[in-house]
């Protein structure tokens, strides 16, 4: 899949592992590498949300467009399509087989 960034200073947390251990912690720096090669392995969405342990789902109210999938205490790893439109099924709801592309928007906890 094809991954994008919504800022440069984001971009570039995600260069470095020391910059995202420092940042994030050990643990999360860790398992953000897990899921950051995770998303690059996958063809599109919906293998992404077949991998239970990542604790993939759509968010709701105001970030009902964005996705998260779970790191470490508490923190998400938060992207919405990366696509100029997004896919959608019949009924209205994202084709998660059709994004093929997501962007990263933040790590945060946003419990």
């Amino acid at each position: 899949m094809e991954i994008t960034f919504r800022s440069r200073k984001l971009s570039k947390e995600f260069i470095s592992n020391r910059v995202l251990v420092r940042r994030y912690g050990d643990k999360n720096a860790k398992v953000l590498a897990q899921r950051m090669l995770l998303l690059r392995a996958s063809r599109n969405l919906q293998e992404v949300s077949d991998d239970k342990a990542t604790k993939f789902h759509q968010l709701h109210s105001d970030r009902a467009e964005q996705f998260s999938v779970y790191l470490f205490r508490g923190k998400r790893l938060v992207f919405e399509v990366g696509h100029p439109e997004i896919p959608r099924r019949d009924d209205g709801g994202i084709n998660l087989v059709a994004v093929t592309a997501v962007r990263i928007i933040e790590i945060v906890d946003y419990h």
